[in-house]
């Protein structure tokens, strides 16, 4: 079984010098901020990681917190009867004429997941859906200008499915952009990208809530699995590159660490909307991210 080292975290007092309190330490933010003056306000550059345990009694740490790990939060293809203009295309995207999107349009089909294995469900309940097509009129026509999606998750596979903007791509594990350090090896991200924003009447995939938004790929995850500051740092990136929505369709526990939160507050005084699953397990209380303060769960 692998074994993850713990992650302890770090607030120095200002004007103090990490070196001379934890010489291993590193900030945990690998990149200048855009907005350094909020960031210094709501102490997100006062914060450093280690795998070692820092000092316990040095009034020159304000707070010392660990990490947790999380990671995928499953997620389930789903898609309304079709009206005016380009929902009265039937559009031919395998998954639409397949009816398999019943998230859009839930009419009590039957859904065969998988032939091999015979991966069937349903009937679905009819209307249990998210009302998605007749709202893509909406969109397409009064929405402008095309809105930024920041997928926030395990990393952007190339798709012509997807209209992914690879020059805003950012690996906050080894701080890194580019299309090639945004792998997703874990086919999770993609697949939210696709629900998200997957492209219209293509004859190709799946179809989106919002077809055809721009998808900015942030990859936090090593594999399917990672750690709050890795998430809350995509955050960050997202904002500063002018992200309209941040999606994380992942779960750390119950206890968010106040880097995250933070996080999730620079991004709100960006303009930036914050959107996370509130888990999979049918309980009342949302987990990490869904439950931190100015993050719509869903």
């Amino acid at each position: 079984m692998f074994f993850e080292p713990p992650i302890f975290l770090i607030e120095l007092s200002n004007n103090v010098n990490i070196v001379d309190v934890c010489p291993l330490a590193e900030p945990v933010l690998g990149f200048e901020p855009k907005n350094k003056e909020l960031a210094d306000r709501l102490g997100l550059t006062r914060w450093y990681k280690t795998n070692t345990i820092p000092p316990l009694n040095d009034n020159r740490i304000i707070k010392i917190e660990m990490d947790t790990m999380g990671g995928i939060s499953p997620v389930y293809v789903s898609n309304r009867e079709k009206i005016n203009n380009l929902s009265d295309l039937s559009p031919n995207d395998p998954l639409w004429v397949a009816s398999k999107l019943w998230n859009i349009y839930n009419f009590g089909q039957i859904v065969l997941i998988d032939p091999g294995k015979a991966l069937i469900y349903g009937p679905g309940i009819i209307d249990m859906d998210v009302d998605g097509s007749p709202s893509w009129d909406f969109m397409y026509y009064s929405v402008s200008p095309t809105p930024i999606i920041a997928i926030v998750d395990s990393g952007i596979n190339d798709n012509r499915d997807l209209n992914v903007l690879w020059n805003l791509s950012w690996n906050t594990i080894v701080n890194l952009g580019g299309q090639s350090n945004v792998i997703d090896t874990c086919n999770h991200g993609t697949h939210v990208a696709g629900i998200a924003a997957g492209r219209f009447n293509n004859n190709y995939g799946t179809i989106g809530i919002f077809p055809d938004a721009y998808i900015m790929p942030i990859k936090v995850l090593d594999g399917c699995s990672g750690n709050q500051t890795d998430c809350a740092e995509g955050v960050i990136w997202a904002a500063d590159h002018n992200a309209d929505v941040v999606n994380m369709s992942l779960q750390y526990g119950f206890s968010p660490i106040s880097f995250f939160v933070s996080a999730v507050e620079y991004a709100k005084q960006a303009g930036t909307v914050c959107v996370a699953a509130s888990g999979n397990f049918a309980q009342p209380n949302p987990s990490v991210p869904a439950n931190i303060p100015n993050v719509i769960g869903v």
